[in-house]
């Protein structure tokens, strides 16, 4: 009689535990299905875009269109999404002649010369990067700088791989025989080495939420 009860007890236990989950994964796609019919996205969310998966670092707004209707006007926003890739890809030296500014760098040549041209390049807005102190860039598509990783979870940081960043380390190039640049170590921390290293790449794009 008592092991009739206690197998009865297992089994309602069972049941109760597989509800719980069924209600936890319910509830989590029923979210995620309200965020996509609104079309809202949070940093964190996983996407998916031109065969590749990425994950929101950043939400914004972009002027659209200004039109003009005296005596005053409208402006129109549209909302926007920041996005990195989950995985690296395309393991390289940052630089082959000791630079260790973005501008000049074989990671830029490749993001916009060869890994553009994978993706429709139609949709993309530009960027326009604080990259290193004073130093700007204006480009469909890069890699993170050093103040997106800061502000960021480890859990988005970590994808088990190192990667570049687009923000020099300290010396300028001509001031140091040994150039280097910052870069996510493969537990998800900011370091350094030197610009003749190889390291891969997470390239960052934005896009209007419509897109998606």
């Amino acid at each position: 009689m008592k092991n009739k009860e206690n197998k009865i007890k297992e089994v309602k236990k069972e049941m109760e535990n597989l509800k719980k989950d069924f209600d936890k994964n319910y509830l989590s796609l029923e979210a995620k299905l309200k965020k996509l019919e609104k079309g809202t996205y949070e940093v964190g969310d996983e996407v998916k875009w031109c065969n590749f998966d990425w994950i929101v670092i950043k939400t914004g707004t972009k002027l659209q269109n200004i039109t003009i209707d005296l005596p005053g006007f409208m402006v129109t926003e549209e909302n926007t999404v920041t996005l990195m890739l989950k995985n690296t890809i395309q393991n390289m030296t940052y630089s082959d002649n000791n630079s260790n500014d973005y501008k000049e760098s074989n990671v830029k040549k490749y993001l916009e010369n060869e890994f553009i041209n994978k993706l429709d390049k139609s949709k993309l807005i530009e960027m326009r990067t604080n990259y290193d102190e004073d130093k700007f860039v204006t480009t469909k598509v890069r890699i993170p700088t050093i103040r997106d990783i800061e502000a960021l979870t480890m859990s988005i940081r970590n994808c088990g791989s190192s990667y570049w960043t687009m923000t020099s380390s300290y010396a300028k190039s001509e001031d140091c025989s040994r150039a280097g640049v910052f870069f996510v170590n493969t537990y998800g921390y900011l370091s350094n080495i030197p610009v003749r290293d190889a390291c891969g790449l997470r390239p960052v794009i934005t896009l209007s939420t419509e897109t998606l």
